[in-house]
């Protein structure tokens, strides 16, 4: 079965939509607390809790919803460029996220993360994965 496939479900487990949705999410605060310390892009993991992960608040909206017409081209090309340099970075510690897309990126046009950024000597920072 399909969550069998993702290491959901084990041999004589319950198989509830509650318990499944608990494991995942545990999964799901276990990957981003791994990847916020080591200073990837991730909202700040808070908790977990039954079925739901807690984070920080991220500034920004997800990428679907920007338009052409609301960014420069430099700011298009900075997006592209930050999104698959996350991807490139996730793939050469073996990582592959299965979902990264449009709907799970958060982009920031007003310039606050690129302060926070540029106080931590990182770079200009428009997209954050959510």
């Amino acid at each position: 079965s399909k969550n069998k496939k993702r290491g959901l479900q084990a041999k004589h487990q319950p198989s509830s939509w509650l318990f499944l949705s608990r494991i995942s999410a545990l999964k799901e605060y276990s990957f981003m607390k791994a990847l916020h310390d080591v200073e990837y892009p991730t909202p700040k993991p808070i908790g977990h809790n039954r079925h739901i992960v807690a984070m920080s608040l991220v500034r920004g909206i997800p990428l679907y919803q920007i338009h052409a017409n609301r960014v420069s081209a430099p700011q298009a090309l900075s997006i592209f460029e930050q999104s698959t340099e996350l991807a490139v970075r996730l793939a050469k510690h073996g990582l592959v996220h299965c979902d990264l897309n449009e709907f799970n990126l958060m982009v920031d046009l007003s310039g606050i993360q690129s302060v926070i950024a540029a106080d931590n000597d990182v770079g200009e920072h428009y997209v954050r994965h959510s």
